[in-house]
């Protein structure tokens, strides 16, 4: 198979084109994923609790980061090692509303964001809050009688 393809515009020019400088992307589980957490609230939640107005603002938001290991462990789960390469053939500013290259995607930031949200002791209690007051759970009713429940 050759890696060059001619294109005509129609004009009777013909144009050939490099296959190896295209670049495609399936972002299908991942950006569906980012929506759901969205929806969730949840980049708002862990923006709101854990970036601080002290020292250096972060490379990448600590929302983004969040999202990039959910997203990972809910497809493929590469260990955080190897974040880069499960990111690799997937279009990262499209999916995060965020610009994030690869080689930002390393151990030591997710490590650093971990070890941050350990020490965030709200963090968890108020996910777990709003999450109920956003999707609120099914309460259980008890079937009337006339629907097959044993009468007594």
């Amino acid at each position: 198979m050759s890696n060059t393809s001619s294109i005509n515009d129609f004009g009777g020019i013909y144009m050939s084109i490099n296959l190896k400088n295209i670049k495609t992307y399936t972002d299908g589980k991942a950006t569906f994923l980012v929506g759901l957490l969205e929806q969730m609230g949840l980049p708002q939640i862990i923006d709101n609790h854990m970036t601080s107005d002290f020292g250096r603002p972060p490379e990448i938001p600590y929302s983004v980061l969040a999202q990039m290991m959910l997203v990972n462990l809910c497809d493929d789960h590469h260990p955080l090692s190897r974040l880069s390469e499960y990111y690799e053939y997937k279009n990262l500013e499209a999916i995060f509303n965020y610009p994030v290259t690869l080689s930002q995607i390393n151990d030591d930031r997710f490590g650093g964001f971990l070890d941050l949200g350990r020490c965030s002791a709200k963090l968890l209690p108020t996910l777990s809050f709003d999450m109920v007051l956003r999707f609120k759970p099914l309460t259980l009713t008890p079937l009337p009688k006339s629907c097959g429940a044993p009468m007594k």
